[in-house]
């Protein structure tokens, strides 16, 4: 996990809020050649919360 867990749908960048050290760790993957996926559920798409 890479960001804190929202009670409400993120709906905007500005909302997502990295989880301390996340963003350093990925980093530091990158940097050691590891390839880094990141897979999402978008639970909000599904229940027509909003649209991508």
């Amino acid at each position: 996990m890479i960001n804190h867990d929202s009670p409400d749908y993120i709906k905007a960048p500005e909302e997502w809020q990295a989880l301390p050290g996340s963003l350093e760790a990925i980093a530091q993957l990158c940097r050691a050649d590891y390839r880094v996926v990141v897979a999402t559920n978008q639970a909000g798409v599904a229940r027509g919360v909003f649209n991508l």
